[in-house]
């Protein structure tokens, strides 16, 4: 989202916040605003109708109000906020909706007391997904239907996720709008990390760390970057010792690989 979206998104998620406070069920709102955002990428006269900027906010909200009826007084009075807002494009409309969807499921894991978890089961599911090139294939054919990506994600799912896991695992693989399933992930993981005030960092280590290590790395990088910092690690057979770490676009590389390839190219350079 760019220019004035960003303003409206803030102004919709405050809204959202707000019906959060006063007693919504995250998953329930969740769930509703999912299929508005369906509704909308089903019908594009609605979607061009509740985007259009030459029609007043007060308009379009009225207009939202009148078509989405059947939600939940909390969900109506997300998407009439939405609708009501002046959106750069009509896309980032519908992209607000399915962002919201996402902010209500950590809302309820926040409730429930896990949203850290859910932040970690988030990745250990598209590392585990995307492992297995099966899997990655089945739940990125867009011939597929949802309802059998679906089944397969609960199959391997299990009971083991938290219940906020398993419903955005299920809206990455075929919800409105939906990115390729891995991509999606990563939206979702970034929304977390933004809703705690966190940066996230993969750690790329030859070996498991203890919880110890684990913690003095999440803590350097939080003193470094000045924020909270969300730290993951990737066991990755290309690195013989040391870490490679990387957050946001930045990669801090201080594995032994990478200092013999530094020392080679300073023995070349001599001669």
């Amino acid at each position: 989202m760019q220019g004035t979206s960003i303003s409206a998104y803030a102004a919709s998620r405050e809204v959202l916040e707000e019906q959060v406070r006063s007693g919504a069920t995250g998953l329930e709102l969740a769930d509703q605003l999912f299929g508005a955002a369906d509704v909308l990428a089903e019908n594009a006269a609605l979607r061009r109708a509740l985007g259009d900027p030459t029609r007043s906010g007060e308009d379009r909200a009225g207009l939202a109000a009148k078509v989405f009826t059947s939600l939940s007084e909390s969900a109506r009075a997300v998407i009439i906020a939405v609708a009501g807002q002046r959106w750069s494009t009509e896309g980032d409309l519908g992209e607000a909706i399915i962002r919201l969807g996402v902010e209500s499921v950590l809302a309820s894991g926040e409730q429930a007391g896990h949203a850290e978890r859910v932040s970690d089961e988030l990745f250990e599911v598209q590392e585990r997904f995307m492992e297995h090139s099966e899997l990655r294939s089945t739940l990125s054919d867009r011939r597929i239907d949802r309802s059998r990506k679906i089944e397969l994600v609960d199959r391997v799912l299990g009971d083991r996720a938290t219940p906020e896991t398993r419903r955005l695992v299920e809206q990455a693989v075929g919800g409105a709008k939906s990115l390729r399933f891995d991509l999606a992930l990563q939206a979702y993981r970034e929304i977390a990390a933004a809703r705690a005030a966190r940066l996230i960092a993969v750690a790329h280590v030859a070996a498991p760390l203890t919880d110890e290590q684990r913690e003095r790395m999440r803590s350097a990088l939080a003193q470094q970057y000045g924020r909270e910092v969300t730290l993951h690690t990737e066991i990755d057979p290309d690195v013989i010792g040391g870490v490679r770490v990387e957050i946001g676009e930045d990669v801090i590389d201080g594995t032994v690989s990478r200092r013999l390839a530094e020392a080679r190219e300073g023995m070349v350079g001599r001669y």
